[in-house]
């Protein structure tokens, strides 16, 4: 399981729907997703991991620095132009 940072919204999203079309389990969250389903996110995805099963989190800062979630395995960057 693992979380994916992304650049803007259509970039999560587009993460997102290519993680699901691979077969790889993910959900989208961004500003405007309710704290219920950004609970349910987090919840699915420390399922996976006691399952070892693939689930992303694909995010825009709302996951970041000071998240603890230490089920998360895998962990992408947003780009950046450095």
């Amino acid at each position: 399981p693992g979380l994916f940072f992304a650049a803007d919204k259509e970039h999560s999203k587009r993460q997102c729907l290519e993680f699901n079309q691979a077969g790889i389990e993910a959900v989208h969250i961004d500003e405007s997703t309710k704290q219920k389903e950004r609970d349910d996110a987090v919840r699915r995805l420390k399922e996976a991991a006691r399952a070892n099963k693939p689930f992303f989190i694909c995010n825009v800062n709302i996951l970041s620095t000071g998240s603890d979630i230490p089920e998360a395995e895998v962990i992408y960057p947003k780009p950046t132009l450095s």
